[in-house]
């Protein structure tokens, strides 16, 4: 089963007259909509060579940045955070970046309506650990979630999987190992510490750096028994 809702607060602290500006304009012209009859708004992923998308970005320092690096990619970015997604339409607007769509919303929303194989590249980064064990039902990884990931990962996409969080770490350990349909890419402890090819310290990583805890990198792919015959797609470089 899915987890009904893995986030918290919807909205933080009022937002400036600039930032307020953003949602009013920005963001109905970039924004997916997902609804009883599937998916509508800005998913215009047929104009690009493929898909990136990012679950909870919090401030949007990491979708900008892989938006700059990738403007041939189509960037989805998911957070119900509306301060989080005014912080990302600055990043637009700054930066003047068109390859950018915003789902304000649950991400497994999105994850359900879009279709199978959708997505090159998935980021999970730094997501709520819910440390207390009566709210461990409210954590994004379970299961179900990881089968719902690879199912919309492409036949060369990778999911990685970022936390800070000592016991969540062995918790998508855990999970992932029971997995069929997800495969551990770096296998080697060694390699779990070590950053991302492409990478910007996001905020809740500099809490973290902080308090002292260790973050933790996990790459997968997709299990060979999830690969559709009838999806060909080519591999993004």
């Amino acid at each position: 089963m899915l987890p009904h809702n893995t986030y918290g607060r919807r909205c933080g602290r009022k937002l400036k007259p600039f930032k307020q500006d953003l949602l009013e304009t920005l963001l109905p012209r970039i924004q997916i909509n997902v609804g009883e009859d599937g998916i509508s708004g800005a998913f215009d992923v047929e104009n690009y060579k493929g898909c990136f998308l990012e679950i909870g970005f919090g401030s949007g320092e990491h979708l900008a940045l892989q938006a700059i690096n990738h403007p041939n990619i189509l960037m989805v970015g998911c957070e119900p955070f509306i301060n989080g997604v005014a912080n990302l339409l600055e990043h637009i607007h700054k930066d003047h970046l068109t390859n950018v769509r915003i789902y304000p919303g649950n991400a497994l929303h999105l994850l359900e309506a879009v279709p199978d194989g959708c997505f090159d590249h998935i980021f999970l980064l730094f997501p709520d650990p819910w440390p207390k064990k009566a709210h461990h039902k409210r954590r994004f990884v379970q299961h179900a979630t990881l089968t719902l990931l690879a199912r919309k990962l492409s036949t060369e996409g990778k999911l990685l999987i970022a936390t800070d969080h000592a016991d969540y770490f062995e918790w998508i350990l855990e999970h992932a190992s029971a997995s069929k349909d997800l495969v551990l890419l770096n296998d080697d402890p060694n390699t779990w510490t070590d950053f991302p090819p492409l990478w910007t310290q996001t905020r809740f990583q500099e809490k973290a750096v902080r308090a002292g805890r260790v973050s933790r990198f996990l790459w997968f792919k997709r299990g060979r028994d999830m690969f559709p015959e009838s999806y060909v797609r080519n591999k993004i470089s």
